[in-house]
């Protein structure tokens, strides 16, 4: 079944721009939010207006959402509400006021677990549940999958959060 996902990147807090394209994608299944989503003039209501897309929206963390997330963009930060924002995609496992990442249930940093969250009624509770990372690196290996080795190693010898920082740059 195909599905029609709508790319959507650097908003830029331009609510305006936003609402324009949501109507005009507005049957699309899924909205990919490729970064930089908030900066801008209309952050709040930028925020309120991807919420309101549900499970359909889906976030790549780009450069202003770090920023955001350091504390280096303080007039962002003044003016986005506190509803719980829940990211994914970096691995590392955070929360920063309402900014939640539960990290990486298959492929963790900083230390081999299994990394998580719960939500209830907006209250976080993040999560490491802990298995048989030995055993699970030996079946990675044995899976024929391209890389396997070096996802194994990685499983066994999680990177520091300084090491994917890195990385992903």
């Amino acid at each position: 079944m195909a599905m029609r996902v709508a790319a959507l990147y650097d908003v830029h807090g331009n609510v305006r721009a936003l609402e324009a394209v949501l109507a005009d994608a507005g049957d699309a299944d899924a909205f990919v939010f490729g970064g930089d989503v908030f900066w801008g003039p209309w952050p709040r209501e930028t925020l309120e207006l991807v919420q309101s897309l549900g499970d359909r929206a889906h976030f790549v963390r780009g450069n202003w959402e770090r920023y955001l997330l350091e504390g280096k963009d303080e007039w962002t930060a003044e003016h986005v509400p506190a509803p719980l924002t829940v990211c994914g995609h970096t691995h590392v496992q955070f929360q920063v006021d309402r900014i939640v990442n539960p990290g990486s249930v298959g492929l963790p940093t900083v230390h081999a677990a299994a990394w998580w969250a719960v939500v209830d009624d907006g209250d976080v509770e993040l999560r490491a549940t802990a298995y048989d990372t030995v055993a699970a690196a030996d079946a990675m290996r044995r899976s024929g999958m391209p890389e396997a080795d070096e996802l194994a190693d990685q499983l066994l010898e999680p990177y520091t959060v300084e090491r994917l920082l890195e990385i992903v740059g």
